[in-house]
Parts: structure tokens; C-alpha cells; sequence
């Protein structure tokens, strides 16, 4: 019995479930909001129908995009910085990430040619 009260203390401390359940909760946690950051961000492809650099918008004709549900489709799109649309010119096929903003509203934040 002695042998047994002995290794208890010591079987505790060495016990991981235990003491790692707090930071394993937390990984899980940030692991969780990366997650619901990248659901926030969707990739594309398109042909870009017009550009107006001075409100900073395109449209483009572009393909489905699954996570949203939306189908193939002209659009416009706000982005975020306009220097974006220096190198964008109707015409052009494009791939392109939206972000998705905190009022719902979604923003194009890259857009770069497909070669």
C-alpha cells in the first residue's frame, strides 16, 4: 500500500490528459476560428467584362463558386485596393479571392491574370 501512495503523486503529475486538456481546448479554439477565417475567403476564375478604376470596381464573368452556391454569373465587385486594377483590362481571364467583410458584403482582395 505504501509502494502504491507513493506513486500516486507521481503518476499524476505525469498524467498528459489531464493537464493538457486546457491548452488542447485552446488549440482546438484557434484551430476552429482559422478555420472560419479560410470559409470566409473564396478563390475564383473569370473573364473580366469591364474595369472602372475610379470607384474601384470590376465586373467579370465568372465561374460557379461551390462554397457559395453561386452560380456562373456576371458580377461586380468592389475592391479593396484599387492599384489591384492597374494591370486588369477587359478581356483578360483572371483568378481572384474574395473576402468576405464583416457587414456580409463581399470585397475582391487579389486579382491577377491567368497566363
Amino acid at each position: 500500500m505504501k509502494k502504491i501512495a507513493y506513486m500516486l503523486p507521481v503518476l499524476i503529475l505525469l498524467s498528459p490528459p489531464v493537464f493538457a486538456h486546457g491548452a488542447h481546448h485552446h488549440n482546438a479554439s484557434t484551430e476552429a476560428g482559422a478555420s472560419q477565417a479560410a470559409a470566409q475567403v473564396r478563390t475564383g476564375r473569370g473573364t473580366v467584362d469591364k474595369v472602372d478604376a475610379a470607384a474601384g470596381i470590376v465586373t467579370l464573368t465568372r465561374d460557379s463558386l461551390k462554397g457559395l452556391g453561386w452560380p456562373d454569373m456576371a458580377m461586380e465587385y468592389k475592391v479593396k485596393d484599387n492599384a489591384m486594377l492597374d494591370k486588369i483590362k477587359a478581356g483578360m481571364k483572371v483568378d481572384f479571392e474574395l473576402t468576405k467583410e464583416p457587414d456580409g458584403t463581399f470585397v475582391m482582395t487579389r486579382i491577377t491574370p491567368v497566363d
